[in-house]
């Protein structure tokens, strides 16, 4: 940006006067009426200094210009004046970004004319102030497991978003204004909300929204449509692909035989996207020539104004032979096929007559690969990437030449490839912070909370909580704001159970004391909500759900003397009751507790006293047998270890990080994994580097570590950092 002279009061003050007297007004708003040969305006920032090289684009005022296009655009010059010289007449919304959106403004319903000049050569709209942009963020719900691709925009400008799969979205560098947001998704009736304040540097939450399907609409035809015909017993097999609708009820398939009468085939709308048709049984005497083709129809019993694309077909009758197809799968991996493998599938046929012309494979509803064949038998090889997991379905169709063809597939599992004793670098969190949370509920990853060293002026250090909630989606590989937590607050436990997360305890810097409070909060509906108190207050304790009830175990108790206490609640979220269950063996804190095949294993911190000034290193495990009421040992760490992250990944116990009590000088970065079966902790990858305070949950057969603290406990360097451990 460049800055010019500093303009005085006095003449900002005048540049006022002059805008509000040509109907500009000072909140970025001209209704200036004025015709001419240009628009020119000049625009500075907050400060009164010229923005150089801001780019400037005029749309049509009314026309929902986010999937349209700029009337005319122009770029500030050195005085920061931009010229707008190629506008026909109209009204005009005019949207500035400076430095890919540093700095942004709108300016609305411009009145241009270029025939009514009144003398003047340009429309001047004077000085504009460019502001820091803020975003709106919020969710909109269609009645779909997967919510994404709604388009949420502001109509006259350039800005939107799209949907995540949770029916997320935030759409940023809007300039500081009030606001219309439209919402539209195909099939569903349209949505916008009114008076939506943005403010710079500021994300506003609007409601959520809810999208109904419009059943006026017809539903739109199918596509891809296919067939195959078995000569030995006379049918034809349909097949096409699914219409992407939300009120679809199912297909109807339509026959004409010898270029006739249509003919609908179904008594009641398919649902499946294929048919079988044995037409040709009735036929046996002579050849005919059917044409086939497929509409959709809606529940309000609307059909397609068109069909789908049309197969004709001229068939032999029935000659009660056919080509047989068997497959066979070769990978690097024997019979099996992991990610990134390169599998050759093998397919030997044979016709005991005929000759065969043509093969085909086909990966779902695709054709793949074709080629010429010759010989009544052979084998060929399709040689295939499996990219993704999952099931995929391959299939050989052999064409005779006799003009029939026949088709077979098969299903091969791909298997994800999993990276064994391994760390991967993930995005990292929007602000670092230590004594967080973080839990998965659906795939999806959120950090919520946590501290960070606050300095003052005078270099004086203070702790001061957040309640930020940040959620992480493994598929686009980008964290997004979500509801903030219902007040700010470090060292609580966040637990996942049934579909939701519970936050229990902590301490708040607004109050400095511990809490009892139990918050939950819903990723469906991206809400928090306040549960009955725990029986007493806790901080540095831990918690896991065992069998869709919550464990907290230890902790301290009393924040001004630091009462360490072995106490084990039970939280029953169906019918938010407490009670107290049978105490571990000794009082712990920064421990962790995990879920392994029904038991509740407690692990590490520090412990067996009353106060934590008096507390020594707790290396062993003490598990508790749920149905039975009963605690048991379960070996030793190898390291001493406090303020370490914990989790269970596929039945597998491993810790990560923290710091030695008796050696609180550099964080651990070595990794321990249980062996169950010996009851003996292995050393396994360390990280780098160390960490301590962060939080870690799994996600996709690896336990992410998110925030924390590098280096000394002594002076702490709070990190954004995550990775991703796999055993």
């Amino acid at each position: 940006m460049k800055r010019a002279a500093w303009l005085t009061v006095p003449a900002i003050c005048a540049v006022l006067w002059w805008l509000d007297g040509c109907g500009i007004h000072s909140n970025n708003q001209p209704h200036a009426d004025l015709g001419g040969s240009e628009v020119v305006g000049t625009l500075i920032d907050n400060d009164s200094a010229i923005v150089v090289n801001a780019l400037v684009k005029a749309f049509p005022a009314g026309v929902d210009t986010a999937v349209g296009k700029a009337a005319d655009s122009a770029v500030s010059d050195t005085e920061g004046a931009f010229h707008l010289k190629h506008l026909p007449s109209g009204v005009y919304d005019l949207y500035g970004n400076y430095n890919g959106g540093e700095l942004t403004v709108f300016i609305a319903h411009v009145d241009y004319d270029t025939s009514y000049k009144r003398n003047k050569d340009t429309l001047k709209l004077g000085l504009i102030l460019m502001f820091r942009p803020g975003a709106i963020s919020g969710t909109v719900r269609i009645d779909k497991q997967d919510m994404s691709e709604v388009h949420c925009y502001i109509p006259g400008t350039s800005l939107d978003a799209w949907t995540d799969s949770l029916g997320a979205f935030t759409i940023t560098m809007a300039p500081p204004g009030i606001y219309r947001v439209n919402f539209s998704y195909a099939g569903y009736v349209p949505q916008h909300i009114d008076s939506v304040h943005v403010y710079p540097g500021v994300i506003t939450t609007i409601d959520p929204r809810t999208l109904i399907a419009d059943s006026s609409l017809p539903p739109p035809a199918p596509i891809g449509l296919t067939y195959s015909y078995d000569t030995l017993s006379g049918t034809v097999r349909l097949t096409w692909h699914a219409v992407h609708a939300a009120d679809i009820e199912g297909y109807n398939v339509v026959r004409s035989k010898d270029f006739g009468v249509d003919t609908v085939l179904n008594r009641t709308p398919l649902a499946d996207t294929a048919w079988a048709d044995t037409i040709m049984r009735q036929n046996a005497a002579d050849s005919a020539v059917f044409i086939f083709k497929v509409q959709s129809v809606d529940k309000s019993g609307n059909t397609s104004v068109g069909y789908s694309n049309a197969v004709t077909m001229i068939a032999a009758a029935p000659n009660m032979v056919r080509t047989t197809i068997a497959f066979s799968i070769i990978s690097g991996n024997g019979d099996s096929v992991v990610t990134g493998d390169t599998a050759r599938i093998a397919a030997a046929y044979a016709n005991p007559t005929r000759i065969n012309a043509w093969i085909r494979w086909f990966s779902g509803d695709s054709c793949i690969d074709q080629h010429a064949v010759y010989g009544k038998s052979g084998v060929d090889t399709l040689v295939h990437v499996f990219a993704d997991a999952g099931i995929l379905r391959i299939s050989c169709e052999i064409e005779d030449n006799g003009g029939s063809s026949w088709r077979a597939s098969t299903n091969v599992i791909a298997n994800e490839s999993i990276p064994v004793d391994t760390w991967e670098a993930c995005s990292i969190l929007t602000r670092a912070r230590r004594m967080l949370g973080a839990a998965v509920v659906n795939g999806v990853l959120y950090a919520m909370g946590g501290c960070y060293d606050k300095i003052s002026l005078g270099g004086t250090s203070t702790i001061a909580a957040l309640n930020i909630v940040e959620a992480y989606d493994p598929a686009s590989g980008r964290w997004t704001s979500r509801a903030s937590m219902l007040q700010p607050r470090y060292g609580f436990s966040a637990t996942a159970c049934q579909g939701k997360i519970y936050v229990i305890g902590g301490i708040n810097t607004a109050s400095h004391e511990n809490v009892r409070m139990i918050d939950v909060y819903d990723p469906q509906s991206n809400a928090w909500d306040t549960l009955v108190r725990m029986p007493w207050a806790r901080i540095c304790h831990a918690s896991a759900c065992v069998n869709g009830k919550i464990y907290v175990v230890g902790g301290v108790t009393d924040s001004a003397g630091y009462t360490v206490t072995n106490a084990v609640d039970e939280f029953d979220p169906q019918t938010s009751i407490w009670r107290t269950v049978a105490h571990a063996p000794s009082s712990r804190v920064y421990h962790q507790a995990v879920e392994r095949n029904g038991l509740l294993y407690l692990i590490g911190g520090i412990g067996g006293s009353a106060t934590e000034e008096n507390c020594t290193p707790a290396d062993f495990v003490d598990v508790y047998d749920i149905a039975h009421g009963s605690w048991s040992n379960a070996g030793r760490l190898q390291n001493n270890r406090r303020n370490f992250a914990a989790a269970t990944i596929n039945g597998r116990i491993v810790i990560a990080g923290g710091y030695d009590p008796d050696n609180p000088d550099s964080a651990l970065s070595s990794v321990e994994e249980y062996d169950a079966m010996n009851l003996q902790w292995m050393f396994k990858k360390s990280m780098a580097p160390g960490r301590y305070n962060a939080a870690a949950a799994v996600l996709k057969n690896g336990m992410v570590i998110v925030g924390g603290s590098l280096g000394s406990p002594r002076t702490p360097n709070v990190t954004n950092k995550v990775e991703k451990y796999y055993p």
